[in-house]
């Protein structure tokens, strides 16, 4: 994990103080609104999945696979992505890899656990909120792996069914 310099940054309920270690983040429990959705890779037609393993994965879209349906709560700025399956969360786990682990729950999360989404809602980029990589998948590849990010089509997600 990346600390930045002596920053303090709080918008939308959500604080981080990346000056100092810091075991979670604070986000306002009315600002989480939750959908759920299942993660369609755009570049790679995969669907983003947590198969009970400690390692994201991206695998071929199954309809209805809690497996691969995400709780997405919290604001654009600072959102949490929650497998149904497992209650898991999904999180820059450093060396290039999503990983799977503990939430925490408001107004206490985890830092690594909170993403960036921007860009159209069939096109969302994941930008992590601590290392500022992104969420993608590489064809022939399974599992979900985070980089710097781009405009490829193998960084946008959008939903399935």
């Amino acid at each position: 994990m990346r600390v930045l310099s002596r920053v303090l940054i709080v918008v939308a309920g959500v604080a981080l103080s990346s000056g100092h270690a810091c075991p979670s983040v604070a986000v306002s429990q009315d600002a989480s609104v939750l959908v759920t959705r299942t993660l369609k890779n755009l570049g790679t037609q995969g669907c983003l999945s947590d198969e009970g393993q400690d390692i994201a994965a991206v695998d071929e879209c199954a309809a209805g696979s809690t497996r691969q349906q995400w709780d997405v709560s919290g604001p654009a700025i600072a959102q949490r992505l929650r497998n149904v399956a497992t209650g898991q969360c999904l999180s820059d786990g450093g060396e290039g890899v999503a990983v799977m682990g503990p939430c925490g729950e408001p107004p206490h999360v985890e830092p690594a656990s909170l993403w960036v989404g921007t860009g159209p809602e069939g096109a969302r980029q994941f930008r992590n909120l601590v290392t500022g990589q992104c969420l993608a998948a590489i064809p022939g590849i399974t599992v979900a792996v985070i980089g710097q990010c781009s405009d490829a089509t193998n960084q946008q997600w959008g939903t399935a069914g």
